[in-house]
């Protein structure tokens, strides 16, 4: 299959076609990521500290955090097939349904900063390492996720 992004078909031209989507993936994964390190070291050195008798605040904050990540992984299983029988398996499209994944990533882990900013409750850095891990193992433009991508149109 002929490769549909630039004028030809060589690695320096897939390299350029997949450098502003990976602009915007490091951008998607940075913010999220200096975030946390900031809700730890606020954490650690007591600067943030919650208040009494707001387990049940806590538990709800949690329990929407998991929620918010099971929709991540849910926009990341469903989004590709969306987007494929809208616009096809084009460059364009590629483009869209990475944002998309990245934001839902992003946003989980935001949440799950947040949550740990205002509990102190490790699970929510956990959730946030993971959907950054999700986000970096199984989201990030590469050459051959792209080729994987326009392969769908045979």
């Amino acid at each position: 299959m002929p490769y549909l992004g630039g004028m030809s078909d060589s690695a320096e031209q897939r390299a350029t076609d997949l450098f502003p989507i990976r602009i915007i993936a490091v951008a998607l994964i940075l913010g999220p990521t200096i975030f946390l390190g900031v809700a730890f070291v606020l954490r650690a050195t007591g600067s943030f500290e919650s208040g009494e008798g707001l387990e049940q605040r806590d538990d709800i904050l949690h329990w929407a955090l998991l929620a918010l990540a099971m929709s991540a992984v849910t926009v990341h299983t469903l989004i590709p097939n969306l987007i494929r029988n809208k616009q096809g398996a084009t460059l364009e499209s590629f483009r869209g349904m990475t944002i998309i994944r990245l934001a839902a990533c992003e946003a989980a882990a935001l949440f799950g900063t947040v949550c740990y900013l205002l509990t102190g409750r490790p699970m929510g850095a956990g959730v946030a390492i993971a959907m950054l891990g999700f986000a970096l193992l199984l989201q990030f433009p590469t050459a051959e996720r792209l080729d994987a991508w326009l392969d769908r149109n045979d």
